[in-house]
C-alpha cells in the first residue's frame, strides 16, 4: 500500500492493544486517502477479529432499520418481524456483547452533519445511529472510523491522515496515468504531487 506503511503499522498496534471501549478514527481533510487506508487496514488486520469484520458506509446515511438488519444478518440473528425496533436493538446488543468484532464506519462526518442539519427527520435518524454506535465500544466491539471531524464516540483515539509525501504522490500519479502520461517525467510528476 503506497506511502501508508507507517499508518498501517500504527493502526495494527492500536488494534492489537484495543481494550473496550475502543474507537480509532482515521482523521483528516477530504481526499487524503482515509477510505483507502481503512480498506487496507481491514484486509491486513481482519484476522485479529475472529467474530468478524463489517464495513458500513455512512454516505448516504443508512436508515436505522436497515443498519439493524445488516448487523443482525452479520451476527447470525434470525429475522423476527414481531420484534419492535427497540427489542431488535436490545437483542442485537446482547448478541454483540464481548465478541471480538471490528466495525468499520466510513465518512462519519456525514452522520454528524445530518445530526446538526435542518432536516428534522434526518437529524433524528442520525441521532439514533450515533446513540447506537456509542453503545458498541463498551460491549467490546472495536470501531475503526474515517471522519473529517471528531466523532464523539466512546474511547475515541485519532490518527491523523495527511496527504502523501511528495515522492509517494508522484509515484501514485505516474501509476494512475501511465497509459496517458506520454512524456511526463518523474520530475514533472513530483511537481504535480507537491502542488496538490
Amino acid at each position: 500500500f503506497l506511502g501508508r506503511q507507517r499508518e498501517l503499522v500504527e493502526i495494527g498496534e492500536k488494534l492489537k492493544a484495543a481494550r473496550p471501549p475502543f474507537t480509532l478514527t482515521l482523521h483528516g481533510i477530504g481526499g487524503t486517502g482515509k477510505t483507502a487506508l481503512l480498506r487496507a487496514a481491514l484486509e491486513r488486520f481482519a484476522w485479529r477479529f475472529p467474530a468478524g469484520v463489517l464495513a458500513v458506509p455512512l454516505e448516504p446515511l443508512p436508515d436505522y432499520a436497515s443498519l439493524l438488519g445488516q448487523l443482525e444478518q452479520f451476527s447470525g440473528l434470525p429475522d423476527d418481524p414481531t420484534l419492535t425496533q427497540a427489542a431488535r436493538t436490545a437483542r442485537l446488543l446482547d448478541r454483540l456483547d464481548s465478541q471480538r468484532i471490528l466495525l468499520a464506519l466510513d465518512n462519519f462526518e456525514s452522520l454528524n452533519h445530518a445530526r446538526e442539519g435542518n432536516d428534522p427527520e434526518k437529524a433524528e435518524q442520525a441521532a439514533d445511529l450515533h446513540d447506537f454506535f456509542s453503545q458498541l465500544p463498551a460491549r467490546g466491539v472495536a470501531l475503526l472510523v474515517t471522519s473529517r471531524e471528531p466523532t464523539g464516540l466512546p474511547g475515541e483515539q485519532r490518527l491523523s491522515v495527511a496527504g502523501l509525501q511528495d515522492e509517494f504522490g508522484a509515484r501514485l500519479f505516474l501509476g494512475l496515468v501511465a497509459s496517458r502520461s506520454g512524456d511526463l517525467s518523474p520530475e514533472q510528476a513530483m511537481a504535480i504531487s507537491r502542488a496538490v
